[in-house]
């Protein structure tokens, strides 16, 4: 009933707003015409531009509920996943989390990964993969570039919980100090990545993707900007604001 309830209320709403998108426009139309903007409400052009104008509201409704829906299962979301080469998809939460931790265990590539500390934020967050490659050089230079480069060039062996070969360079939770920032007029946390100095675990992509994915579900907003999975060789995952 409440679905039924809120379609009805949904077309109610297009109805009216196409009824005043068409008065305005006709209104426009007759005082170009006459220098008057009174006209019938009967006026054949007035109720064709009323028709043509409902009509196209609802084909832009229902084209934006399409492709802001989950690609597994079609309900609402604004999640998105992005592979390589820019490739994205849609997922509601529970498809998102599924899937990234399908392609992160799938990964062999050595990376550095911080712990995205997401947990009941809000905000426009990206979790995001950056490859070495696409990092800007004057970038690697800073003290936490540095940083970076030798925790990359210490990955190798044993995984420190399991037996796999270790492939990761992992800063857990407690490790990713943050401050407050006002980007477009809102406060929000943002990550001070050259704070991260704390000892790094040689783990293994299986050993630590369930920690990642219980901050990751456990986002308050929305990855309308996507989680950016692994490209390009070895890299960084971490958190930044969008």
């Amino acid at each position: 009933m409440d679905d039924k309830n809120n379609s009805l209320t949904s077309y109610l709403y297009l109805g009216l707003l196409s009824l005043l998108i068409a008065a305005v426009l006709r209104s426009a139309i007759e005082y170009f015409d006459t220098g008057k903007v009174a006209f019938a409400a009967k006026d054949p052009l007035f109720l064709i531009l009323w028709a043509s104008f409902f009509l196209a509201l609802i084909v832009f409704r229902s084209l934006a509920s399409h492709l802001l829906r989950c690609s597994v299962c079609a309900r609402f979301s604004q999640d998105t996943l992005i592979f390589e080469q820019g490739r994205s998809r849609r997922f509601c939460r529970e498809h998102l989390i599924e899937r990234f931790k399908q392609e992160f265990t799938a990964c062999t590539e050595k990376m550095v990964v911080v712990y995205p500390s997401l947990e009941m934020k809000r905000g426009p967050y990206v979790y995001e993969y950056r490859a070495i490659e696409d990092i800007p050089e004057k970038f690697r230079q800073s003290p936490f570039g540095r940083m970076l480069t030798r925790a990359l060039s210490s990955v190798g062996g044993r995984c420190s919980r399991c037996t796999r070969n270790g492939t990761v360079a992992y800063f857990g939770p407690g490790n990713t100090p943050w401050e407050s920032v006002t980007m477009r007029g809102n406060g929000w946390d943002d990550l001070r990545k050259e704070e991260i100095t704390a000892t790094f675990q040689v783990t293994c992509p299986f050993c630590i993707v369930d920690e990642l994915c219980f901050s990751l579900s456990r986002f308050e907003g929305a990855f309308s900007e996507g989680i950016i999975l692994p490209h390009n060789g070895s890299g960084i995952f971490i958190s930044r604001l969008g």
